[in-house]
C-alpha cells in the first residue's frame, strides 16, 4: 500500500514532522475504514480499499484505477459469458406461487376468478369466439335453427335431394304404418302410390289420385294368402313375365299371362278356366307345357338284347320327340333303316330321354318291320326305376331275319 510518503520532499525537521502527522492520518484513515469501533476487521469493500498507483494481480497490472465497470449486460444474457438465473437474483422467494411484478419485486398472485365477461366473447365483442370446436359442447341443446339445412329433424316433412340407404330391419312404426311413393316422371295424375299396413293385419298397395285425394285402385294382401283388387275382374289381370300363387288366390275369372303362370305349393282355382296368351311353364322348365322336345342322335341309346346288336345311324332317326306335362311323358319314335347284327334275340332297347327313369309299368302296342314278314305287331314297355323301353315281337320270339328293321311308337308313361 502506497501512503503517499516521499522523503525527498524533506527539507527539516519540522518537514518531517509535519510528514509523519500526515502519514499518520492516512493510516488512522484506513484503519477506520477496514476496523469495526471493536478493533475487529470489517468488510473489506471497493468503498474501504484506497488504491494510488497500479494494482498488481498474479503478475498482471490492472491500470485505470477504480470507476463503474464498461456496459455489459449482454454477458449476463442467455448465452452469454456470465448469463444471471432468475432464481439467483436477490429477493426471489423460491415455490411456485409468485411471480415477477412489473416493479422488479416478486409477489403472490392475486386470486379470485375474473369478473364476468361473457358479452365479450359473443359476435361483436371485444373478444369473439371465432373457432369453436363441437368436441366441446357435452351439455345443453343447440337450438334448431342454429343447425345446418342438411341436418333432418324428427318433428317436421323432411325433403332428401339425394338417395339414402337405410339399413336392414329399417322400420316404419305406427297406426296404418305407410310408406308412399311419387315418381316425378309419370304423368300428373299417376304418381302417388302407397303402400301401408291396416289395422286388420292385411298389406295394402293403392294407387292415389292426384292431385284429388282418393283410391284409384287397392290390392289387399291377406294373412290367409287372398288377394283382393277393387279393380280387379275377370279378363283383366295379365302377365309378361309370370304370376306366383302361394295361396288360394286367384279365386274367379282368368288370368291372361303373355309370359307364364307360376304356382308355389298350392293352387289356382278358376271357375272358369285359366288362358294363357302365349306359353304355360311348370316344375321350373325351360320348355312350355306341351311344347314338343326333340331328342338329340345318340348311337349307344339304341342297342339289342346280347348277343344280338342294334345300329341306329342319325339318318334312321326320322322322329324322336318327347313333350312333358306334369310327370307324364307322351313320346313318340319313328326309327327307319336299323340294323340287327350278331345272333338273334328276341329284345332291344331304347334308353329314356334326358335320363328319365319309368315310375310304374307302363306300355303300349308299336309296328315293327323285319324282312320277309314285313310289318308285324309288337310291344314297347316300361318298368319302375328303369331308364329304358324294351321293344318285344307280339310273340315275344326272338327276330329271325337279321338285317333292315323298321319301327314306330306313341307311349304315354309316368316318371319318376
Amino acid at each position: 500500500m502506497n501512503l503517499g510518503f516521499d522523503f525527498r520532499q524533506v527539507r527539516s525537521l519540522e518537514g518531517v514532522m509535519a510528514a509523519l502527522e500526515r502519514m499518520a492520518a492516512r493510516i488512522n484513515t484506513v484503519w477506520k475504514k477496514q476496523h469495526k469501533a471493536d478493533g475487529t476487521h470489517g468488510n473489506i469493500t471497493a468503498e474501504n480499499v484506497i488504491i494510488e498507483g497500479d494494482l498488481i494481480v498474479d503478475g498482471v497490472p490492472i491500470t485505470g484505477g477504480g470507476g463503474p465497470p464498461a456496459l455489459h449486460a449482454p454477458t449476463h444474457s442467455q448465452g452469454g459469458t456470465d448469463p444471471v438465473t432468475v432464481t439467483s437474483l436477490a429477493g426471489y422467494p423460491g415455490g411456485t406461487a409468485a411471480f415477477l411484478r412489473a416493479d422488479a419485486t416478486f409477489a403472490a398472485a392475486g386470486g379470485g376468478a375474473p369478473a364476468a365477461h361473457a358479452p365479450t366473447h359473443n359476435t361483436g365483442g371485444s373478444d369473439p369466439i371465432t373457432a369453436l370446436s363441437g368436441a366441446v359442447i357435452t351439455s345443453g341443446t343447440v337450438p334448431d335453427a342454429r343447425l345446418s339445412g342438411n341436418v333432418a329433424l324428427k318433428n317436421i316433412d323432411n325433403n332428401f335431394s339425394a338417395s339414402q340407404t337405410v339399413p336392414s330391419g329399417f322400420t316404419i312404426a305406427g297406426a296404418n304404418a305407410q310408406f308412399w311413393m311419387r315418381d316425378t316422371s309419370a304423368p300428373s295424375t299417376q304418381q302417388v302410390w302407397r303402400m301401408l299396413g291396416y289395422s286388420a293385419g292385411d298389406l295394402v298397395v293403392e294407387a292415389l289420385l292426384d292431385p284429388s285425394p282418393g283410391i284409384a285402385v287397392q290390392y289387399v294382401f291377406g294373412r290367409n294368402g287372398t288377394l283382393n283388387c277393387t279393380g280387379l275382374t275377370a279378363g283383366n289381370v295379365s302377365s309378361s313375365g309370370g304370376i306366383s300363387a302361394s295361396g288360394n288366390a286367384i279365386i274367379s275369372g282368368y288370368v291372361q299371362a303373355n309370359g307364364h303362370l307360376h304356382s308355389v305349393g298350392a293352387h289356382i282355382v278358376a271357375a272358369t278356366g285359366i288362358y294363357a296368351g302365349t306359353d304355360y311353364y311348370e316344375k321350373g322348365r325351360g320348355t312350355p307345357l306341351g311344347s314338343w322336345i326333340a331328342v338329340t342322335h345318340v348311337g349307344t341309346n339304341f342297342y339289342g338284347g346280347p348277343p344280338m346288336t342294334w345300329q341306329v345311324l342319325a339318318g334312321s332317326q326320322y322322329g324322336n320327340n318327347y313333350t312333358l306335362i306334369g310327370n307324364t311323358m307322351i313320346w313318340t319314335v319313328y326309327l327307319v333303316n336299323t340294323t340287327l347284327g350278331g345272333a338273334a334275340s328276341a329284345e332291344v332297347y331304347i334308353a329314356l330321354p334326358i335320363g328319365l327313369t319309368g315310375a310304374q309299368s307302363d306300355g303300349t302296342y308299336c309296328e315293327i318291320w323285319v324282312p320277309v314278314e314285313g310289318w308285324i305287331p309288337g310291344s314297347v314297355n316300361v318298368e319302375p326305376g328303369n331308364s329304358r323301353v324294351v321293344i318285344r315281337r307280339y310273340n315275344k320270339a326272338v327276330f329271325p331275319n337279321l338285317g333292315t328293321m323298321h319301327i314306330r311308337f306313341t307311349i304315354t308313361l309316368r316318371t319318376a
